[in-house]
């Protein structure tokens, strides 16, 4: 992976998030980081109501800028230097700067961060991260501000193998694989009350022809929700990391749902990755 995205609101989980991505790229042999933070002040609809002044937008971009500056002193020395780390603000909306600037560095992974702490700018760059989960084309992973990172030795695959007959992020999970040599578990959740039919043996026959020669197993517990299924599998397999795959309507609608009591992405300790079909 030639280069990784991470997004940052100079928080103390986003400091954290960096440390994560940091040993992540040494992991995955990443040749560039991109540090980036996106500042743009509320601008209201009526342009007669307190508009934005170009010292007003200088003094976001000097507070951006200085703590950019922070974020390399912090970080540049630790750095190998097998890896180029690149700091970058810019004056944008925050998912369209990401995305823009993803496209610049052509990177291969967006990393952001979340927090279950409840403070408005943790909520709305998490709110960031999972819209960003949904629709990049890029894979996103979220890191939960308990994650620590670990080698990854055991991935875990969320999926409805009730539905695999075409599944395109695959090719992405292989590489994953390849570079990590990780243990792949795919799970399917069946919810009480909701889930009436097992699942057969041909259900899972896509995901062993095009996972051969892969260290693979599958798996199809029962729960009461979703998202208790797949974070008390996680616990007790000692999963690395969450590999989930959205869809316009399906898991990962309900998964981010931040009114859930253990919804992944704001409570889990494990980061999770979204690769979007």
């Amino acid at each position: 992976m030639k280069s990784i995205l991470i997004p940052t609101d100079f928080s103390d989980t986003s400091y954290h998030t960096i440390s994560y991505g940091i040993a992540l790229a040494k992991a995955l042999s990443t040749e560039k980081i991109v540090i980036y933070n996106a500042y743009q002040p509320y601008v209201p609809e009526d342009p007669e109501y307190n508009p934005v002044s170009l010292s007003d937008l200088e003094l976001y971009k000097e507070i951006g800028e200085q703590g950019m500056q922070k974020i390399k002193d912090v970080f540049q020395g630790g750095m190998p230097s097998s890896i180029e780390l690149i700091c970058e603000v810019d004056y944008n909306v925050v998912e369209s700067g990401i995305i823009e600037v993803s496209e610049k560095y052509n990177a291969g992974l967006i990393i952001m961060n979340v927090s279950s702490t409840g403070a408005l700018e943790n909520l709305l760059f998490g709110s960031t991260a999972v819209s960003l989960s949904r629709h990049s084309k890029i894979p996103v992973l979220i890191v939960p501000a308990e994650a620590k990172f670990t080698k990854l030795d055991k991935m875990l695959l969320a999926i409805d193998l009730k539905n695999t007959k075409t599944i395109s992020p695959i090719p992405h999970i292989r590489q994953l694989l390849d570079i990590t040599h990780a243990q792949l578990d795919a799970l399917h959740v069946l919810v009480h009350e909701k889930d009436t039919e097992e699942v057969r043996e041909e259900d899972i026959e896509f995901l062993k022809t095009n996972f051969a020669g892969y260290k693979t197993q599958y798996f199809v517990e029962k729960a009461h929700t979703l998202t208790d299924g797949i974070n008390d599998f996680a616990d007790e397999h000692q999963s690395d990391m969450i590999i989930m795959i959205p869809k316009k309507r399906g898991w990962l609608e309900s998964i981010f749902r931040r009114s859930e009591s253990k919804a992944i992405v704001f409570h889990s300790h494990v980061p999770v990755l979204a690769i979007r079909e």
